[in-house]
């Protein structure tokens, strides 16, 4: 597996790279520390000096940075690149270079003027990347996973996805908890999951028919029931066509979860 980290040098980055250490750290996993500078465009008015001088000093930090990671984690594979551009656009073209399985970055890290020239980083990454994005929140603990909760609704049409956060949880040997969200005009016994999908892992299942419109409640309520570590979601413009979950449910996760969010 190849998990690209994205890092501002802010603490919560550094929390976000810990937790995706500390988890994701089967043998041959290789790391790819990633800080975007952003470059001002005609007719901003804000004004930021990103010469060839300051762009080379931020490399040989991501370099120091990348050092002193190799001190605290020596068994590990990490690299570390710099490129100019928004951090979206940055992350989809590397994530393509570099053939990665995952994007790792931290919110509420990225502060002043860096902020107010991106805006909300996550939820602009959330909305281009073709790969996984796990985000970590600063308020979350750095610890094992060991409970995944896992929101679907469709089996046939998020299989790729299920199948996904079937694997994740072996290689990290967590328990999976399926969270089925269906509609009132659905039937329930349409849910079948592939008998050997997670074979091996300890399964639960619960299905729950709801027409609620605050859906990441209904998510944050049975996570924290499940004393979940990690929340799993497929956005609507993933997956869904029509159905329950939309973008707006993922992106109100992101605003209010306490635990890390993986977004397939």
């Amino acid at each position: 597996m190849k998990i690209i980290v994205a890092t501002d040098f802010s603490e919560n980055a550094q929390k976000a790279l810990d937790f995706t250490l500390v988890n994701f750290n089967e043998k041959g996993t290789e790391y790819v520390l990633l800080h975007a500078s952003y470059i001002r465009q005609a007719g901003e008015t804000l004004t930021v000096d990103l010469d060839e001088e300051a762009s080379s000093k931020t490399a040989v930090k991501l370099r120091q940075y990348c050092e002193e990671i190799k001190e605290r984690y020596p068994d590990i594979w990490i690299t570390s690149m710099t490129k100019a551009g928004n951090l979206a656009n940055v992350l989809v073209h590397t994530v393509e270079e570099e053939n990665a399985d995952m994007v790792v970055m931290g919110t509420n890290g990225v502060t002043g003027l860096y902020e107010k020239m991106i805006g909300s980083n996550t939820e602009e990454v959330m909305n281009v990347l073709e790969c996984p994005l796990m985000v970590v929140p600063f308020s979350s603990e750095v610890k094992k996973i060991d409970t995944m909760e896992v929101a679907i609704e469709k089996v046939q049409r998020d299989l790729k996805a299920i199948e996904f956060s079937a694997r994740l949880g072996k290689s990290i040997g967590a328990n999976v908890h399926l969270l089925h969200l269906f509609g009132p005009d659905e039937d329930p016994e349409n849910f079948d999951i592939p008998s050997n999908l997670f074979e091996g892992s300890h399964l639960a299942i619960v299905q729950i028919q709801t027409s609620s419109p605050d859906l990441e409640k209904v998510i944050h309520q049975f996570s924290e029931k499940d004393a979940a570590d990690l929340i799993v979601v497929i956005p609507h413009h993933r997956s869904f066509l029509k159905g329950l979950f939309h973008r707006s449910v993922t992106e109100n996760l992101l605003k209010t979860t306490r635990i890390p969010l993986l977004i397939i």
